[in-house]
């Protein structure tokens, strides 16, 4: 009996998907780092990767053209992807970039995300702002945490004299302002 084409094109998008993943750790390249290359979004190469969207064939074209092949050659598994010395130039002189910041990054000492925290509270709160937003606030300046954590952070014991919590109206966030000083 015969597959379906919806099948088909599900089976194809995985192969694509299997290759995208080979070519992608050839270049030594977590997804958000070759994403970045490509000017995508991460969850752009992450559908590509798992099958999940079909790629139309400009964009089927912009992955191989990363790794100097044509669309046909990247998607086909029976070919292997090309070795990092086959790699084009201008993707080499990224990956060494990458390999640069990774170091870098590494050697940095890593800033205690409550120690920031204190020290933003009376500037970034003297609004009220929702977790999230004090999570985006952080990555602006280069350091990560969740909703969950910059939540307990500001719900702490210590943080409870500085830190007033204005609870949540249906489905908004709880959010959290800093308590000016009383006169």
């Amino acid at each position: 009996m015969r597959k379906s084409n919806s099948i088909e094109m599900v089976d194809r998008k995985l192969e694509f998907g299997k290759q995208l993943i080979k070519y992608r750790e050839v270049a030594g390249l977590t997804q958000e780092e070759y994403a970045k290359f490509l000017k995508l979004d991460r969850k752009v190469v992450h559908n590509a990767e798992s099958g999940t969207h079909s790629l139309g064939i400009e964009n089927l074209e912009k992955h191989a053209a990363a790794f100097g092949v044509p669309y046909y050659i990247m998607g086909n598994p029976n070919i292997e992807p090309p070795t990092y010395d086959e790699l084009p130039e201008d993707l080499k002189a990224y990956i060494a970039q990458v390999k640069i910041d990774r170091e870098r990054k590494k050697e940095e000492p890593q800033q205690k995300i409550g120690v920031v925290v204190d020290q933003e509270i009376p500037t970034f709160l003297a609004t009220p702002k929702t977790a999230l937003e004090f999570v985006n606030h952080l990555k602006h300046l280069g350091l990560t945490s969740t909703s969950q954590n910059i939540k307990n952070l500001l719900t702490s014991k210590k943080r409870s004299k500085i830190v007033d919590v204005i609870p949540a109206k249906g489905e908004d966030d709880d959010k959290y302002v800093y308590k000016q000083e009383q006169s």
